[in-house]
């Protein structure tokens, strides 16, 4: 079961805050009699912003704060971006910074006859993204076209 509630503040397209609480459990009941029932709970806290200025470039973080209960200690992952739009705004230029803590985890429960287990690896940690996206064409009317079919 997974329950989740967010709110948002924009000032324009300048600024976008978003905050979002998600609520997570999974429970599994075992059809062998002498074994128990596995539980895990997650709650994560998630805090997003994005800054659209100058008008062609945006930066935005997002940071989670992850509580498990298969982990003694909570996570914390944080995430940056810098975009530039380029070439006419059909060009999109854009560097991120993905798990700057270095804190992001694997985590796999498993149950079996034998009973429950929870193996905990370290996954892909801190990484770099320099990507580049072209838009070939533009979407939509021009300023001055009459209405059309999907107008």
């Amino acid at each position: 079961m997974s329950n989740q509630l967010s709110l948002r503040f924009s000032l324009a397209s300048m600024l976008v805050v978003s905050i979002a609480e998600i609520v997570e459990q999974n429970q599994v009941q075992q059809t062998v009699t002498k074994l128990n029932q596995f539980r895990n709970n997650s709650n994560t806290t998630n805090i997003s912003v994005n800054l659209n200025y100058p008008k062609n470039i945006s930066f935005g973080s997002t940071l989670d704060h992850i509580n498990n209960s298969s982990l003694n200690n909570p996570t914390i992952l944080w995430n940056a971006f810098v975009t530039c739009r380029i070439m006419k705004q059909q060009g999109e230029l854009k560097l991120a910074a993905m798990d700057i803590l270095k804190q992001y985890r694997n985590i796999s429960n498993s149950v079996s006859a034998y009973g429950t287990s929870t193996s905990i690896s370290n996954g892909l940690q801190q990484f770099f993204l320099l990507t580049f996206a072209y838009y070939p064409r533009k979407f939509g009317k021009k300023a001055g076209e009459g209405k059309g079919e999907w107008d």
